[in-house]
């Protein structure tokens, strides 16, 4: 419990910091003087930090209450266990096969 406040919290704090220096951020990474200068004129830094930040959370509440989920592990159990047994219907196919084959 304690570890996934944490990483909230964490989570959080890198986000505002994202938020914060965006144009810094993003100028640092991709600059090319007509676009970055039309980019900052716009405000679609903005925007563009915004989406970034909503997707980064919006996956990671994905995980947490979807596939990190009971009822995903359960189907997930029942997809291994189907895998497992045929698995095991084809190695006996296979050596029936191969018996019928010796005779």
């Amino acid at each position: 419990m304690r570890d996934k406040l944490v990483f909230s919290v964490l989570g959080a704090v890198i986000s505002v910091l994202f938020w914060i220096f965006r144009v810094e951020l993003y100028e640092a990474l991709y600059s090319v003087n007509g676009f970055s200068d039309q980019m900052y004129n716009t405000g679609a830094y903005g925007t563009v930090a915004a989406v970034t930040v909503a997707m980064s959370w919006g996956m990671a509440a994905i995980y947490y209450y979807v596939i990190n989920s009971v009822k995903f592990d359960r189907w997930n159990r029942n997809m291994q266990i189907s895998k497992d047994a045929l698995d095991f219907e084809n190695k006996y196919k296979k050596l029936k096969y191969e018996k019928t084959k010796k005779h």
